[in-house]
Parts: C-alpha cells; structure tokens; sequence
C-alpha cells in the first residue's frame, strides 16, 4: 500500500514536470503569429509576380522570414518577421504595379 501511494506521487510528479517543461518550450517559441503572416504576405507577393517584377525584395523578405524562423529570441524573430511582411507587401505592390505599367504600354 505504501508503494502505490510513493509510485503514485512520483508519477504525479513526472506528469507535472513534463507539464512544465513542455509550456516553457511553448512560451519560447520563435513560432508566432507574426511569422504566418510574413509567410502569407510573402506568398501574395510570389503570386502577384513579385519574383519576375521585385526579385530583390522578395529575396529581402525570404530571408528575414528564415532569420526569423532560426530566431531563439521572439522579440528578434517578431521583429524580423515583421520586416519581412513588409518587404513581402512592397514587393507585391511593385510587381503589381509594374503589370499595370506594362498592360498600359502594350
């Protein structure tokens, strides 16, 4: 009977630092929201004609949102995960603005 209640507290006390441990990696995660917008804004852009009309911007934007991703830190991942929608969103913007300035020209 004493055995049960020791085995029995020693397993309550594994699930609850299993518990912890697993919400300190939650809470640590570079994984935010900030990153899936960058990854939406970056496909508007690639589907708008960014990558013909905006090379450079998109590539700026890859690669802040891989910086982002490899980020330990989630105020440096928020942040560059942030530039990186913004340079996703300038680059759909030019390329589709240079469409409508080649439609325009034909």
């Amino acid at each position: 009977m004493v055995k049960k209640k020791y085995l029995l507290l020693i397993i309550a006390g594994l699930v609850v630092l299993v518990l912890i441990v697993a919400l300190a990696i939650y809470k640590h995660s570079p994984k935010i929201e900030e990153i899936r917008a960058a990854k939406i804004a970056i496909q508007s852009a690639k589907e708008a004609g960014a990558e013909e009309y905006a090379p450079q911007r998109i590539k700026i934007a890859r690669n802040n949102l891989l910086k982002a991703q490899k980020s330990r830190k989630k105020e440096e991942a928020k942040s560059l995960a942030l530039q990186a929608k913004g340079d996703a969103e300038i680059a759909e913007f030019l390329a589709k603005r240079a469409q409508k300035l080649k439609e325009k020209a034909k």
